[in-house]
């Protein structure tokens, strides 16, 4: 009998091996997240808003991603500055409501998502652009773009990289230089592409447990 039930639990474990197939995408789509709100400076409402966070939903499927946009500054946590064209980081120092390094530190304003993308592309608000501005982006923990010009890429095509390197849960819009600064109006991410978190090596690793199992209760 226990032969019989170890043997049984060993064939669903690889009957389940064998139903699962290598990572998948996820359902394909392009989402573009518009970092600013039309509404501010109309109708009575105040011409900022600002929040140690926004969270940004598309409204439309509750499996899609969701965005939290924070901010730091050096090793400060700062507050969000939103505004109708886009969104900056609240510093100590320097224009406000924009990304920038003055007094010595670097602002940066935080993307994240609580599923991974890859981004697609990037637009920063043209009024508080200038000839000379530049942007960095870390995706994770890695440097994606490093200083570059602004001016002639606004939006900014992240087609040119290799897709790998553009996938990741945290993206971190920052600066490389004092006279740098910008907002960021919107971003644009896609779920194609993506492989879904489940782990074949790990089911792999279970069967291989279940098969020592077998074997065990085949010796008894």
């Amino acid at each position: 009998m226990k032969k019989t039930i170890a043997i049984c639990s060993t064939t669903a474990l690889v009957s389940l091996l064998c139903s699962v197939s290598l990572p998948k995408s996820v359902n394909a789509a392009t989402f573009t997240y518009n970092l600013g709100d039309k509404t501010l400076g109309r109708n009575g409402n105040p011409r900022t808003r600002h929040s140690p966070y926004f969270t940004y939903e598309t409204g439309i499927n509750l499996d899609d991603p969701i965005l939290t946009v924070s901010a730091t500054d050096g090793d400060l946590t700062m507050e969000i500055e939103q505004r109708r064209n886009g969104v900056g980081v609240v510093g100590e120092e320097g224009p406000g409501g924009q990304i920038d390094r003055r007094g010595g530190t670097f602002e940066e304003l935080l993307l994240s998502f609580n599923q991974p993308v890859s981004i697609v592309s990037a637009s920063f608000t043209s009024k508080t652009v200038q000839d000379d501005d530049d942007f960095v982006l870390w995706v994770d923990e890695d440097m994606l773009v490093s200083r570059t010009q602004i001016t002639n890429n606004n939006p900014f095509d992240f087609s040119s990289f290799l897709f790998e390197d553009t996938i990741g849960s945290n993206f971190t819009f920052t600066v490389s230089q004092s006279n740098d600064t910008y907002r960021l109006a919107s971003v644009t991410v896609s779920t194609t592409g993506i492989p879904e978190s489940t782990s074949v090596i790990s089911l792999l690793g279970l069967g291989l447990m279940g098969l020592g199992s077998y074997r065990k209760t085949k010796n008894c």
